[in-house]
This record gives C-alpha cells, sequence and structure tokens, in this order.
C-alpha cells in the first residue's frame, strides 16, 4: 500500500476515536458502504462534493486538505490489444471514479507512448471532475519525468530531445499527445488548480489501474459499479488496508 494512503487512512480512524493500538479494519463490504458519501451521486453532484470537501475541519478544530490522487497505467502486448486505466481517489483511498480506454492491436505504438496514454486518461478525469489538487502516480519514470519537464516549460517544440532515446521514433504522436495533455492542464487551472504532481510507482500500488487496463473496454464507472466489479473491488481494497491485514 502506499504510504501516503497508508498515513492518511491511519489518521482518518484516529479522528474516528478508535485506540491506537485497536485499529478498526472494516470488511470490503463494510469499507464500500462508508465510502458511499462518493456514491450515490451524478457527475455534477461528485464535482459539487469534491468542491465542498477540499478542506475538511474535525470537531476538535484540526483541518486538512482533501488532496486527491489518480492512479494510471497501461496494458501493453505484443500481440494483443493494448489498454490504459485510470483511478480518481480522494486522500483517504475512497474511489470516486475510474476510467478506462480500449486500444486496438493496430494502433501500437509503444509502451511508452501508451503510458502517456494512461497519463492523458487520468488528466481527462481530473477535468471532468473539476479536482482542485492532485498527485497522479504512472509506473514509468521516463514518462512521469517527459510531462513534468514539458509542462514546466509550456513547451512542447523540443520534444524529440526530451523522449529516451529507445523511443524518440514515437516522436510525432508523442508530440500530439503532450500538447492535448498541457492543454488539459492548463484548462484545470482555469478551473481552479492549485497544484498536481506526475510521479513514477510501482505497479503493484496501481494494481487497479493495471486490471482496468486489461479489460480491453472503454469504461467509466463510479462507486457503486465499482463495487460491483469483483477484481477491481478487491485492488482497491487491498491497495488501502492490504498493510493493516498483514
Amino acid at each position: 500500500m502506499d504510504k501516503s494512503i497508508a498515513e492518511e487512512v491511519y489518521k482518518e480512524l484516529l479522528c474516528k476515536n478508535h485506540p491506537v493500538n485497536e485499529i478498526f479494519v472494516p470488511t470490503r463490504a463494510k469499507w464500500f458502504d462508508l465510502c458511499l458519501e462518493w456514491g450515490n451521486k451524478d457527475d455534477d453532484a461528485i464535482k459539487a462534493h469534491i468542491k465542498a470537501t477540499t478542506t475538511q475541519v474535525y470537531d476538535d478544530g484540526r483541518f486538512k486538505q482533501n488532496v486527491y490522487e489518480i492512479r494510471t497505467d497501461n496494458f501493453y502486448s505484443d500481440d494483443a490489444d493494448i489498454g490504459c486505466g485510470a483511478i480518481l481517489r480522494d486522500s483517504c483511498g475512497r474511489p470516486i471514479a475510474v476510467w478506462s480506454s480500449h486500444v486496438p492491436e493496430v494502433e501500437r505504438v509503444s509502451s511508452f507512448y501508451h503510458q502517456l496514454e494512461g497519463v492523458s486518461l487520468g488528466i481527462k478525469l481530473a477535468k471532468k471532475y473539476e479536482v482542485p489538487q492532485f498527485y497522479m502516480y504512472c509506473t514509468s519514470e521516463d514518462v512521469a519525468e517527459f510531462v513534468m519537464v514539458s509542462w514546466g516549460r509550456r513547451d512542447a517544440s523540443c520534444t524529440r530531445r526530451r523522449l529516451p532515446n529507445a523511443v524518440r521514433s514515437d516522436h510525432e504522436k508523442a508530440y500530439e499527445l503532450i500538447i492535448d495533455i498541457i492543454s488539459d492542464i492548463s484548462e484545470l487551472f482555469s478551473q481552479g488548480l492549485s497544484f498536481f504532481d506526475v510521479s513514477w510507482s510501482e505497479r503493484k500500488e496501481t494494481d487497479g489501474a493495471y486490471w482496468l487496463a486489461k479489460q480491453g473496454a472503454d469504461k467509466k464507472m463510479r462507486l457503486l459499479e465499482i463495487r460491483e466489479c469483483e477484481d477491481l473491488a478487491e485492488c482497491l481494497y487491498q491497495d488501502v488496508f492490504g498493510l493493516f491485514l498483514e
């Protein structure tokens, strides 16, 4: 489990007055019940809820910034269709929405390019719900660096030079995609985004996004639909509580 998520879950449990040595770990079914503040809402209501809970104030006067998290990944194969997945969660790991996209085998480019597509999908997910601040994680250090350097310079004209040597043949497609990503991030800032970051993560920390990518389908799901997907629900549950279950 990601350390930042573990810390936030721990704080959340303490805020509910559980003794430090008696951390309460709900069953998966109970956890999804507890997550339902996100579940019975349409897209506009989710956006409003995100805006209203960006800063949470507890009864004792403490407060925290609800920094959202987006996990992205791709499934890349030399002899099968390709896919990308993205998961939006709040700072305690509660899932809000997941998206996946399908890439036909004939449109295969490279693992780097399709990881970049996963980041693009995650940015579009953030834009859809007007997320005010988030950390994004992908499983390619090269892709994470490429996105942040390109955004930092607000310029994609040197795309070829910034690409790793092994994938410079992807230049034209990568150029088009990074322009789209920069445009989406700019629009997010116009919507009120205060900050974002794209970083590398181990695949074991993006299990849910990887599962979505392997499905080879274009899907958009909110919490109630996520709960009905047995494998995806288990991935997300283990990501939050796996450390406490060991």
